[in-house]
């Protein structure tokens, strides 16, 4: 017996179904035979659309029996008419010729909304019980309230930045872009007004280092350059609980609390000003002072 029964992009009618917004959908008859002559109209729709445009946005193929449409935004509904061999058998009206579905595009949350004159096309047992009572048991059950950094307020959850280094937006958080520019311009180099960053070995520059007080309790090793006393400011002090080696390694023979100097690189070979340079030469303690005197004050 001929069957108005359709399927939508191939599944069951028998409690709706859902598509997707904007994307295309096939209605096709189940089964086409005994099927002479086939008509498919959007009978309703939800409060935001109009059912004759449904039907006008939608193609047909007669030979087939199926007709293809463009859903329309999340949380729409679509009530459909579907009819076989005009309604009729043997010129007498039929009933069982004629059957309605519906098409839900669900809202951003999940939810099915209703069309206009919809009784049984959503659920074939519970009908327009099932989306009221999805709604009821999904709704809050207290007062809203907002956590630490959030405001709220006539049903709007509003962000709020701790200091000027988030900017919050209407619809995005972000790090203020200054504080970004700084982060992203971070070096290793000894770079003026820019965070200091290690390089892939660990290491980092500095044009100076001014401390008013420094303490280190575990060993330092300075390589490059170190002005004592000049550099730090008047009655300042620079303390270090472990032991130090300058200007390269060099292993302190077992002792605690101990200075080592490495081996100069390049002996001096111009006369300091303002005072003298002292410096290891061969495991030796030397000391140039500003006249180019050459004093070994210890011997290797």
């Amino acid at each position: 017996m001929p069957s108005p029964n359709c399927l939508v992009n191939s599944a069951s009618t028998l409690n709706g179904v859902n598509v997707t917004a904007a994307s295309s959908y096939t209605i096709a008859l189940q089964d086409n035979a005994g099927v002479t002559s086939w008509s498919l109209t959007c009978l309703n729709t939800d409060d935001a659309l109009v059912a004759a445009t449904i039907t006008g946005g939608l193609t047909f193929n007669y030979t087939a029996y199926t007709a293809t449409g463009t859903a329309p935004a999340a949380g729409s509904a679509l009530l459909f008419k579907s009819v076989v061999n005009g309604g009729k058998t043997n010129g007498v009206a039929d009933p069982s010729l004629t059957t309605t579905f519906a098409v839900f595009i669900l809202t951003g949350t999940g939810f099915r909304v209703g069309a206009f004159n919809e009784f049984l096309e959503g659920s074939a047992a519970f009908g327009w019980l099932t989306k009221f009572n999805a709604l009821v048991r999904n709704c809050m059950t207290s007062s809203a309230s907002a956590g630490a950094g959030i405001t709220y307020n006539t049903g709007a959850y509003s962000i709020v930045a701790a200091d000027s280094s988030i900017q919050v937006n209407a619809h995005s958080i972000q790090l203020n872009p200054a504080y970004a520019a700084l982060l992203g311009g971070a070096t290793a180099a000894a770079t003026a007004s820019t965070l200091a960053e290690r390089d892939g070995s660990g290491n980092c520059s500095f044009a100076g280092l001014t401390v008013a007080t420094a303490t280190c309790t575990s060993n330092v090793l300075i390589e490059g350059q170190l002005t004592v006393f000049g550099a730090l400011a008047a009655n300042s002090t620079l303390a270090v609980s472990g032991n130090t080696s300058l200007f390269g390694s060099v292993t302190l023979g077992g002792g605690s609390g101990v200075l080592g100097l490495a081996n100069r690189a390049t002996a001096p070979t111009t006369n300091p000003v303002g005072g003298g340079v002292l410096y290891a030469e061969a495991g030796a303690l030397k000391w140039r002072g500003s006249s180019g005197t050459v004093t070994t004050l210890a011997a290797a």
